[in-house]
């Protein structure tokens, strides 16, 4: 148990935390940790911890560390994620007493996933392999593609990494408790503990968002779960590799905002692994890959944020800032790209892969604008065959 609790300390308080933040922690417990003067300021995070265990033997200072970080703000998340890993601890202690409860994961939804395996029976795996090779040997440009092309629903896929043998399996059947399947992302609001499972359908590659601060990296992904989808951005790219296509995750201790999932370096995100596969409704995954209508934008509230693929009909250059038209089938729009994202080329006939794209009111009416975490791609139209042979 102290082991356990040692380890909440240092990888889920002292580890996460900014080396400011830090010294303020040490400072403030160094009179009960008998440090004269400046003699603090020589430990690290691993010798402090140590030097915690040593002197609270009950629980390794957990509780004198929540304590301090509720008092800090930058920490109050921190705080909350220290007392849900603690209650964790304590739960699976207790549990551990109850013959029924042995064994039990508090951290996985065993339950959960046998009350659906009595409704879905695992499927086979015939005639996926191949298919599954394809997206295994996916690269970070091809990952980008998948911002705009459907999944193949007859695909049964593989998690790529061995020790977590997870699948799930695409199905054009819905689920019986599935009332309907949504057009839109569903959101959350605020910090939430609890744990999610969900499905990587599509991510971008990493980008640096701030080019003041080369550090500030961001990675878009869409997730689902059996009944709905979402839009995830990931800040800490020690759960690069986690994200990738297929895999099959639960996630907690994340915040909604703004209509994503919002990953960092308080958030708790493992492999599941599914001894009987997930039912992933072929429509929840066409409609989380769709590129919305422009008659469906204009309809948005100001403030939503849109992903999808358009072609460039008009561009214009006015002051620091691009503005392209767009169009289909249902009307015409401009989309207005600023900042770091100007500087990315693009010609008339184009086709621009926008995610994170904020709808905004203009003088012409409704557009859509880039901002702080907006992702662009352009592709270039394939040459005809005509084009091609020419001298």
């Amino acid at each position: 148990m102290a082991d356990s609790f040692k380890e909440i300390v240092l990888l889920g308080g002292l580890h996460r935390m900014s080396d400011y933040n830090f010294r303020i922690v040490k400072s403030l417990l160094s009179e009960e940790l008998n440090l004269k003067g400046r003699e603090h300021a020589q430990y690290d995070r691993i010798s402090f911890t140590d030097l915690m265990v040593e002197k609270f033997k009950n629980d390794a200072g957990l509780e004198k560390l929540i304590t301090i970080c509720k008092k800090i703000p930058d920490l109050e998340s921190t705080a909350d994620h220290l007392r849900k890993e603690k209650a964790k601890l304590l739960n699976k202690k207790s549990q551990s007493h109850n013959e029924s409860a042995t064994g039990q994961n508090i951290l996985t939804m065993d339950e959960d996933l046998q009350l659906e395996s009595e409704m879905d029976m695992p499927m086979s795996n015939e005639n996926s392999t191949e298919n599954t090779d394809d997206l295994e040997r996916t690269t970070p440009e091809q990952e980008m593609d998948l911002l705009t092309e459907d999944f193949d629903t007859n695909l049964d896929l593989q998690s790529p990494l061995q020790n977590f043998p997870t699948s799930f399996r695409i199905s054009s059947t819905k689920k019986p408790k599935m009332k309907h399947v949504p057009y839109e992302p569903s959101e959350e609001n605020g910090y939430q503990t609890e744990c999610k499972e969900i499905v990587v359908l599509k991510v971008t590659e990493p980008f640096i968002y701030d080019v003041k601060e080369p550090q500030k990296v961001i990675i878009h992904a869409t997730v689902a779960t059996e009944e709905e989808f979402f839009r995830v951005k990931i800040f800490d790219m020690a759960f690069k590799d986690m994200f990738i296509p297929k895999n099959v995750l639960s996630i907690s201790h994340y915040v909604g905002q703004d209509g994503f999932l919002e990953i960092s370096n308080i958030s708790t995100v493992s492999f599941i692994r599914a001894e009987q596969g997930w039912n992933i409704s072929s429509t929840l995954v066409q409609r989380a890959n769709a590129t919305p209508k422009i008659e469906h934008i204009l309809s948005l509230s100001e403030g939503k944020h849109v992903n999808g693929s358009f072609t460039v009909l008009k561009k214009t250059v006015r002051g620091e800032c691009i503005f392209y038209e767009i169009q289909d089938n249902t009307g015409k729009m401009e989309v207005m790209v600023c900042g770091r994202l100007a500087s990315i080329y693009c010609e008339e006939g184009d086709k621009l892969y926008l995610t994170g794209f904020a709808v905004s009111s203009s003088e012409g009416g409704c557009q859509l604008r880039s901002v702080l975490h907006s992702h662009l791609r352009v592709i270039k139209p394939q040459k005809s065959n005509d084009e091609t042979t020419q001298p």
